[in-house]
């Protein structure tokens, strides 16, 4: 895994299928998906939380967002990826968060839930 500053030129210069690390930021990458062409962050590291077989934190890739105009910037995403590490030095895992924030349920989804079951025409008190 070779690094390299991430910069414009280098983004631009990107083959589908392809990731560059960023040297700045450990963990920090850029790649080009295959189906639209587009350059996406993403943030690769061990869970402090769950372990693989060999009882070493299993490897987590985290997509922090697409690059482009009225995207993410380049030092956008290395400040999100600066956040993501001082997460796992504090012991959180920041996939796991992003997970646990994303099934919880909406307000609309809470209000559904706890109006269903009174009837039509009800008036509550």
């Amino acid at each position: 895994m070779t690094a390299q500053r991430l910069t414009e030129r280098a983004l631009n210069a990107l083959t589908p299928g392809t990731t560059l690390w960023d040297y700045e930021v450990r963990g920090l990458g850029a790649r080009r998906r295959g189906e639209d062409g587009r350059v996406f962050f993403v943030f690769k590291y061990r869970s402090p939380v769950e372990r693989d077989s060999t009882g070493r934190g299993r490897q987590r890739y985290l997509t922090i967002g697409p690059w482009g105009r009225g995207d993410w910037g380049i030092d956008d995403a290395r400040k999100a990826a600066t956040a993501h590490r001082d997460a796992l030095r504090l012991g959180r895992d920041p996939a796991a968060e992003r997970d646990h924030r994303k099934a919880m349920p909406t307000v609309a989804e809470l209000c559904d839930a706890y109006l269903e079951p009174i009837p039509v025409g009800h008036v509550a008190r």
